[in-house]
């Protein structure tokens, strides 16, 4: 049955993912209505769940952009479904042609508009002045933005936002799934690795840190979580340098808690990722992260010396990391304590009251 009502609140958002589906349930203090460009993209395996509010799914028309992993969402009938909605509030999470569809709505309808990005200033340090231009654009019209990280409230900043249009709804995990599975010393695995195989995630660098530590240590047990086309490259890699693996490939939520409380560290060598969920997930399950500078997580989650270590790309320095960890028991204690204690403000709660303090805030207008 359809709801109308004068306050109704619709976010427009590409497909469910499981780090946002809990927090859209959550959100109670103001009618929301999340439409969804498509069920899925085609380098996802998440199984979507039962949906436990309202939404709709659009007709899932998409473009791949030439890296096989980005998608461009182009769904006119969002116009329809706005108009027949009429939502007092308009929130778009991306600058995609179907949230700039639902931005336009709402600017010539009079509703108000939140953008809403997972971004931060240095994932969008190379874009094109006319993306550049689409963003300064939709942030002059809009009453109110949420981040998804501290980075994300930076990025606003530097648009000249200010600080009180800006509200929070931080990238999280089930952090309760997950401590449930943290307090194990007794791990089978030395490193862990969780993300696509592809090379924006560096795969085979973790390759060569295995080999590293193996070299020095004698030994190094691996496991990785996930899929993509590295896959039988990096499985060649390990297997040349006769490293101790297991690959169970990608695992569903439920499996993960496990996965990742059976790993001393999470290696995340990433070239570019504006946060990093496998951070939160990892920290919430007390095993320790190495990341690159480049993902969001690090200096927010990943706090060098404290939760982990920030590492340049050279592969010196990380398997230096991985050797004074996993050499040092208390070391690691330490680091996996302050792991759990640093993601736990990073929430599904706090997330959803995010996406209802700026609601509210545009309703007050």
């Amino acid at each position: 049955m359809e709801r109308m009502t004068e306050e109704l609140c619709a976010l427009v958002t590409n497909i469910p993912s499981p780090y946002r589906i809990r927090v859209f349930e959550l959100v109670k203090s103001i009618p929301l209505l999340v439409l969804f460009c498509s069920r899925t993209e085609p380098n996802r395996i998440w199984k979507v769940p039962h949906l436990a509010f309202e939404h709709l799914f659009l007709s899932g028309r998409y473009l791949a952009k030439k890296d096989g992993f980005n998608f461009i969402h182009h769904n006119p009938s969002i116009l329809r479904e706005l108009s027949r909605r009429a939502p007092r509030v308009v929130v778009t999470t991306g600058f995609n042609p179907t949230h700039l569809y639902a931005f336009l709505w709402a600017i010539f309808m009079g509703s108000h508009h939140v953008c809403m990005t997972d971004g931060c200033i240095e994932s969008e340090a190379g874009l094109s002045w006319v993306h550049r231009w689409v963003r300064i654009l939709v942030f002059r019209f809009s009453q109110a933005f949420i981040a998804a990280s501290q980075g994300g409230a930076d990025l606003y900043r530097s648009y000249g936002i200010p600080e009180e249009k800006i509200f929070r709804s931080f990238l999280c995990a089930d952090n309760d799934l997950f401590f449930s599975r943290s307090g194990t010393d007794e791990r089978s695995y030395d490193v862990c690795f969780s993300g696509q195989l592809q090379e924006r995630k560096q795969p085979l660098f973790f390759a060569e840190i295995c080999h590293g530590v193996q070299q020095k240590r004698g030994r190094c047990r691996a496991l990785i979580l996930g899929e993509g086309p590295l896959k039988a490259a990096l499985i060649d890699r390990l297997e040349s340098y006769g490293i101790d693996y297991d690959f169970p490939g990608f695992l569903d939520q439920e499996a993960l808690p496990g996965a990742y409380a059976s790993a001393r560290l999470l290696l995340f060598p990433t070239l570019h990722d504006p946060w990093g969920v496998v951070v939160n997930e990892a920290m919430a399950a007390g095993t320790p992260v190495i990341t690159s500078s480049h993902a969001g997580a690090a200096r927010e989650l990943v706090v060098d010396g404290v939760t982990g270590y920030i590492c340049d790309l050279n592969l010196e320095d990380w398997v230096a990391r991985v050797l004074q960890i996993l050499e040092a028991p208390q070391v690691w204690r330490e680091l996996s304590e302050n792991a759990k204690d640093r993601v736990r403000p990073y929430c599904y709660a706090n997330a959803a009251k995010g996406i209802e303090d700026a609601c509210a805030y545009v309703l007050s207008k």
